[in-house]
């Protein structure tokens, strides 16, 4: 949430104060932007990232489900003997 709120504006900003500001944030625009898109490219590689560990917690779900059928259809593997 707090991400979403931003930062807390200062109480009682007197009118020096505020031009003061006023002049760091311009300065700081460049950078501010910078910031705001390399949070969003990251956002978006974490979103990526959690889509596709989904998908695959989901095909080991399945799979998981497929190695339970054909154990109960078939019994448990029996390991093959060593040659004589």
């Amino acid at each position: 949430r707090r991400v979403e709120r931003g930062p807390q504006l200062p109480r009682g900003s007197g009118r020096a104060r505020g031009a003061a500001r006023d002049a760091l944030l311009r300065a700081l625009r460049p950078y501010s932007v910078h910031q705001r898109l390399v949070d969003q490219e990251l956002l978006r590689a974490l979103r990526t990232m959690d889509e596709r560990i989904g998908a695959l917690a989901g095909g080991q779900s399945a799979l998981a489900a497929q190695l339970r059928r054909r154990d109960e259809d078939e019994g448990p593997p029996v390991a093959p003997s060593a040659p004589r």
